[in-house]
């Protein structure tokens, strides 16, 4: 865990230079190995992690046997990595934006379709966007104005 955890914590350059996958073609599949909620967690932060990313035929839809042969699927693109601990996750996570005081902000989770967030671009950008994420909880936010 304290390699992946110093992978994330990297600076920019090195992480649009590193490649990311969630298993190898000598391991046992993820998703028959990890918990699913594990399982889900890990896979969204290889796919949301900058650099290069490696998904092998059967994983985006949850294989648990691996079929012989080779295949690639295009992986997702875009969106920040933020250190998390294995305990409940309690924290204000401060927006990179500064044009978004004075404009009204929604956060929209991409990954369920009942949590979405409607703030003021000023209290965004002064304290942040309050998670209160559980363990392997995870967020895929779109942000728009």
């Amino acid at each position: 865990m304290t390699t992946v955890r110093g992978h994330l914590l990297a600076d920019a350059d090195y992480q649009r230079r590193s490649a990311r996958f969630l298993e190898n073609h000598d391991e046992p599949r993820a998703a028959a190995t990890f918990p699913p909620q594990v399982h889900a967690a890990a896979a969204v932060l290889t796919l949301l992690a900058p650099g290069l990313r490696f998904v092998r035929e059967g994983q985006s839809s949850g294989r648990r046997v691996r079929a012989r042969g080779r295949l690639a699927a295009p992986g997702a693109r875009g969106g920040l990595a933020r250190e998390s601990h294995l305990g409940s996750l309690q924290c204000y996570v401060r927006l990179p934006w500064s044009d978004i005081d004075g404009r009204a902000i929604v956060v929209r989770d991409l990954m369920s379709p009942v949590v979405r967030h409607e703030r003021h671009g000023a209290d965004l950008w002064r304290q942040g966007l309050y998670l209160d994420v559980p363990p392997w909880g995870y967020h895929v936010f779109e942000v728009t104005t």
